[in-house]
């Protein structure tokens, strides 16, 4: 386990949500049911939002909190196998077949 420095995680998180935000503050902040100032401040790397204000965050971002908290996960195997299934999921039967030769290929490389 790793001790998280707390103004990294707010920076971090700052950072993560203005990478996704396409929409103004006003808007973004509309969506997810906060104020702008809120918002702001959150961007700003001042406060770190609460659980709920993330989900809603997320919500209106279209992202999850995965996206957001990624840096921060230890387990991240579990996490690139759950964001493998999602995008798999919406491919062709080709892309699909394409993409396991691919990681036959990988795995069967010498290193």
């Amino acid at each position: 386990m790793f001790n998280i420095d707390e103004n990294e995680f707010k920076n971090n998180i700052a950072q993560k949500i203005k990478l996704y935000r396409i929409d103004t503050q006003e808007k973004t902040a509309e969506k997810a049911f906060i104020s702008v100032d809120t918002l702001s401040s959150i961007e700003r790397g001042l406060n770190v939002p609460s659980s709920l204000n993330l989900v809603n965050l997320c919500n209106a971002l279209n992202v999850t909190p995965n996206d957001i908290l990624e840096d921060f996960i230890l387990n991240k195997d579990k996490l690139l196998t759950n964001k493998l299934n999602v995008e798999f999921t919406d491919l062709s039967l080709d892309d699909k077949s394409f993409i396991l030769d691919i990681i036959a290929y990988l795995k069967n490389r010498k290193i």
